[in-house]
């Protein structure tokens, strides 16, 4: 089964989906990396990790003064 039809199955929006799998894909990365790789705007990016974080699906490090992203294991 296709993992982006899962993560929907799951409950999780189109734009969840695009997000968490290009976190996925990029591994530890800024907003603005992911919303790159995502193809969304970097606002939009950031109040979607906040909400994956608040599910338990995102989190992040401190790399310098930079804040890194990770997605959790699928």
């Amino acid at each position: 089964m296709h993992i982006q039809r899962v993560i929907h199955e799951l409950g999780y929006s189109p734009h969840e989906t695009a997000v968490y799998l290009a976190s996925l894909a990029l591994g530890g990365a800024t907003i603005s990396d992911i919303a790159a790789k995502a193809r969304m705007p970097r606002t939009s990016v950031q109040t979607i990790v906040g909400a994956l974080r608040s599910k338990g699906l995102m989190s992040y490090f401190t790399k310098g003064k930079q804040r890194m992203w990770i997605a959790e294991n699928p």
